[in-house]
């Protein structure tokens, strides 16, 4: 309540839930035994080809130079031996390609890594596998994207909207609240809340 007043206009959205978990799972970890992660003698980080980074129950996979092929398929390799081993947690790999078709995420990640459900992706790059937390607040792409949006200012009504929109067109409203053009989104600004 306290950051409102300092906005003009104020927009949050979220897609948050409570998720039980019972395993973590490190891809960072998997990534530093292989080499792409590498390591000062202390076991501190030093630098890295490829880096994950949790969303939770997805983790976007970053490389450090994404024109390295040979670095792309070595990583794109590893996640899926990882996949397929079964135990790591990991029930899909989304390609950065596909997942700007599929679900319309942009980003300079090169690979989305989804979980199965039951495990949480962390940032450490430690150890592979530990128990988790019994619940944990988790984002997950997916075919059922559900979450919520308050926006607050004098470019916005006071309407309360129960109508279901997709992501893109809650990132298309607020593209043309700053006068803004998302020339490769498929979002449409959601005109309902939106002053004349």
């Amino acid at each position: 309540e306290a950051l409102i007043p300092l906005a003009e206009h104020t927009v949050l959205v979220g897609g948050v839930c409570w998720q039980t978990v019972e395993f973590q799972m490190q891809l960072n970890a998997a990534f530093a035994a292989r080499g792409l992660i590498s390591l000062n003698p202390d076991g501190s980080f030093a630098d890295y080809k490829a880096w994950s980074q949790s969303n939770g129950l997805s983790s976007l996979v970053y490389l450090k130079n994404p024109s390295n092929m040979g670095v792309h398929e070595e990583t794109e390799a590893l996640l899926n031996k990882l996949k397929e081993c079964g135990d790591s947690g990991i029930d899909r790999i989304i390609t950065r390609e596909d997942a700007a078709t599929r679900y319309r995420l942009y980003g300079s990640f090169s690979f989305v890594v989804c979980s199965d459900g039951k495990t949480v992706f962390d940032n450490g790059w430690q150890s592979e596998n530990l128990e988790a937390t019994a619940q944990t607040a988790c984002g997950q792409i997916g075919d059922d994207e559900n979450g919520w949006m308050l926006a607050i200012g004098p470019r916005f009504t006071d309407a309360r909207i129960e109508t279901v929109y997709a992501i893109p067109d809650v990132a298309a409203t607020c593209a043309k609240l700053l006068d803004l053009r998302l020339p490769m989104s498929k979002g449409k600004p959601i005109a309902e809340i939106l002053a004349e």
